[in-house]
């Protein structure tokens, strides 16, 4: 099998899932400015300091683009797997022809290679239920990490948000939740054992 079509798909996947986690990173963006704006307005306006604590929103609207911004990324990296498995696709040159295309961000393109085997494990001439391993090996770490930022997210959320409404309702009662939230996000680190 040629591996010009593979290689041709997986630059085609890589761009376009660059232009969609730039997409969902301008939405967070807009996420972001709402989540401080409109409690500052509205202190302003109702010339109380109550509305002030929902500031706090902005912790769920950066973790749920860490979260949509991973999916994105695991669904990038599932094809590319996929294409690798099937022997269609060289990683190294992938990584080699995805490198010199200047006009990507760097930064972003090492951070999604940094989700596929090191060039060096995949390219060995290896029987295929060993290829089939390495991927799902990776998949899995990707998953775990997913996992920790999916926990630490809902903790995070869970305790600025219980603090939150504390503050505006005059009342310890929902410090109670918080002290749930911290508790997610300190496991989180834990979650789903050790990275390979």
């Amino acid at each position: 099998m040629s591996e010009a079509p593979a290689l041709l798909e997986a630059i085609t996947v890589t761009v376009g899932t660059i232009q969609t986690r730039a997409r969902v990173y301008r939405w967070a963006v807009v996420g972001i400015a709402v989540a401080l704006a409109v409690p500052v307005l509205s202190a302003l306006v109702f010339l109380s300091w109550r509305p002030l604590p929902w500031v706090v929103l902005l912790v769920p609207v950066v973790g749920v683009f860490l979260v949509v911004d991973s999916w994105i990324s695991l669904r990038w990296q599932r094809r590319v797997l996929g294409l690798w498995l099937s022997r269609a696709l060289d990683l190294s040159h992938f990584r080699t022809t995805i490198g010199t295309m200047r006009h990507l961000p760097a930064g972003t393109v090492a951070g999604m290679l940094g989700r596929l085997p090191p060039s060096e494990v995949s390219e060995r001439d290896r029987p295929a239920p060993s290829e089939a391993s390495v991927a799902e090996r990776w998949l899995d770490r990707t998953r775990r990490q997913d996992r920790r930022t999916l926990l630490a997210t809902v903790g995070a959320t869970l305790a600025a948000c219980s603090v939150a409404v504390a503050a505006s309702v005059w009342t310890i009662a929902p410090l109670g939740a918080a002290l749930v939230g911290l508790l997610l996000i300190v496991s989180s680190r834990w979650v789903g054992g050790r990275d390979r």
